[in-house]
């Protein structure tokens, strides 16, 4: 039955702060529980077209399901040193100046994922390595990062017009595996990093350039990490003052330690090892716009290089690319225009892959939203409208349920369908509601929604919700 495509969540998270002139502290602790039952897809994708009951379209499994936990708390410390400056107009009136900051932060994550088969369907795995009738496998990752640093702020004088950082780090990182059925193996390693930033986060023009270095990465290698950032903004007419133009760029360069579990994996139906070279990739990015209020304009485009890419093969196994420097060129076009109560926003990105039998991208995804928005009664807010997802068809990455990885496929095209939905949002001081009829182009278009091969995006079908804030 269709119905075995569900999936329920348990997250929360608890979040707080101290500040003062010389003293912060803040931290965040949160668990993840996701729960997603297993099909497998269905079992000929002929079946969504040709059945009249799209809630009984055969799948290949029944019985399993994939467990994902996970528990992270982060912290940081911040202690100023700086000094204090006496405003002229009132001697008594002292504003602290922080100099310099000293800085301590701790992160801990434990992850775990399960995945469970009461009965192993047939004919869908090639293997089966611990058990023809049952599957039990578990991965689970600790990871504890410390981080110390020293910062020279900026603007605590006038000859500082950007801030300086130097940090270390230290983590551990410790994987556990299966080595037999119901048998555990555990790999504990220190990674030991040194870095620094130069930085200017205040005025119309900021800028930051971050480098790291792992003195001591996955299994004693080297790596690095380069990422750098700028954004600046100016006003396009003196008589007003709303029409500004923005210009923003990024890019890094970065060689990568392979992940453990791409190196060294056993389960009852996949048995992996694997002895990688560090990926390398380095990617550069430019946008320039005119937010104005009735034409929100923006234009990007992009670079990427990739070198020793790792990705998971038509057999679903992990495999690193050495012979090929893999290029994407992209841009993109975003135009969201508003006259009165009348707003139409759209979003179209168009991207190249240069090898895309290895890593394969839609050539356009566009998105485009229409509605109506005013204000009734003073205080409610509604919003009606239609909105549109739409890409070209490519050979999109099948999906692996026993490792939750995508995979390559060259067999089934996903793509080229118009995604459309109607909607009407209400906001009412700290309530909202919202009603949508979803997939209403499937009452025009040719049964062809998938998500992934194989897999059904929902049918036509009518959503509410309604979400109340209990605070003023």
């Amino acid at each position: 039955a269709f119905y075995k495509q569900s999936s329920d969540n348990l997250n929360g998270y608890l979040n707080g702060s101290y500040r003062d002139e010389k003293y912060a502290i803040y931290f965040i602790a949160g668990l993840n529980n996701f729960r997603n039952f297993e099909n497998g897809g269905i079992t000929d994708d002929r079946f969504l077209s040709e059945m009249d009951d799209p809630q009984n379209l055969p799948v290949h499994m029944s019985n399993a399901w994939s467990i994902y936990r996970s528990f992270y708390f982060w912290g940081n410390g911040q202690y100023h040193i700086g000094y204090y400056n006496t405003d002229p107009n009132d001697s008594e009136k002292k504003t602290f100046i922080p100099a310099m900051t000293i800085g301590y932060s701790i992160k801990y994550e434990n992850s775990q994922k399960k995945y469970y088969e009461k009965s192993i369907a047939k004919n869908f795995y090639e293997h089966n390595y611990y058990s023809d009738a049952v599957s039990n496998d578990t991965v689970a990752n600790h990871f504890l990062k410390n981080v110390i640093s020293f910062t020279l702020n900026e603007g605590f004088q006038k000859w500082a017009i950007f801030g300086v950082r130097a940090f270390a780090e230290i983590d551990m990182d410790q994987n556990m595996r299966m080595i037999a059925d119901s048998t555990y193996a555990y790999n504990t390693e220190a990674l030991i990093a040194v870095g620094g930033e130069l930085f200017k986060r205040k005025g119309n023009t900021t800028y930051g350039v971050n480098g790291k270095v792992f003195l001591l990465g996955r299994d004693k290698r080297l790596a690095f990490d380069v990422t750098g950032d700028f954004n600046s903004s100016w006003r396009v007419s003196s008589k007003d003052s709303t029409l500004r133009m923005f210009l923003k760029a990024d890019g890094h360069i970065k060689s990568t330690n392979p992940s453990y579990f791409t190196e060294h994996y056993y389960s009852n139906h996949f048995i992996w090892e694997n002895q990688f070279d560090n990926t390398w990739s380095a990617r550069a990015y430019g946008r320039i716009g005119i937010p104005y209020k009735y034409c929100d304009f923006s234009i990007g485009a992009g670079w990427q290089g990739l070198k020793n890419y790792i990705y998971f093969n038509h057999q679903a196994l992990p495999t690193q690319d050495k012979e090929h420097f893999i290029q994407i060129i992209s841009a993109d076009l975003q135009l969201n225009l508003s006259v009165w109560w009348l707003h139409w926003d759209n979003q179209v990105s168009l991207q190249y892959s240069s090898h895309p039998d290895i890593l394969p991208l839609p050539l356009v995804s566009a998105y485009s939203n229409f509605y109506l928005k005013t204000k009734i009664f003073k205080h409610l807010t509604v919003q009606v409208g239609v909105d549109c997802r739409y890409n070209t068809a490519y050979y999109a990455n099948a999906y692996m349920p026993a490792t939750g990885q995508f995979h390559l496929q060259n067999t089934t095209l996903v793509g080229n369908y118009p995604l459309m939905n109607a909607y009407i949002n209400l906001h009412l001081k700290q309530f909202r509601f919202f009603a949508m009829y979803y997939n209403f182009s499937q009452a025009f278009m040719p049964a062809t929604y998938f998500s992934v091969p194989h897999y059904p995006l929902n049918p036509g079908m009518f959503k509410c919700g309604l979400s109340w804030n209990f605070y003023d």
